[in-house]
């Protein structure tokens, strides 16, 4: 049940991915990168939640 660092790294990418690119439509980028982060925390949850 353990995951690789690998996958953790993908999920954190996509995470600052998807922050930066809310934050750039918002014109907020500390408040983009924070739903980036609770996004993929909360997705990464569900996955590894799933597995």
């Amino acid at each position: 049940m353990s995951i690789r660092p690998g996958r953790r790294n993908v999920a954190l990418a996509t995470a600052i991915v998807v922050g930066l690119i809310v934050g750039i439509v918002l014109k907020r980028v500390a408040f983009g990168m924070l739903v980036g982060i609770l996004i993929g925390v909360l997705v990464g949850g569900l996955w590894i939640g799933k597995k």
